[in-house]
């Protein structure tokens, strides 16, 4: 799979903390039920589980601050 930016709705907390709330792939939006965030790297990772229509999906998402965009990886 050759990663994407998708558009993503996030909270962002005063502290920095980063939670993506929705993502939309190819027209459909998906709810983040769950999602652990990795910050070990340069851009945070988040592998989390979406809600497509009932059925839950993982999906892993990156962070790239410079660029403030989302990528599916």
């Amino acid at each position: 799979m050759i990663p994407s930016t998708v558009p993503v709705i996030a909270s962002f907390s005063p502290d920095g903390k980063i939670k993506p709330l929705y993502i939309r792939i190819n027209g459909a939006v998906l709810k983040v039920i769950q999602c652990t965030a990795h910050l070990e790297y340069v851009h945070p990772t988040f592998n989390c589980v979406v809600d497509d229509y009932g059925i839950a999906k993982k999906i892993k998402l990156s962070y790239n601050h410079t660029t403030h965009t989302w990528i599916v990886i």
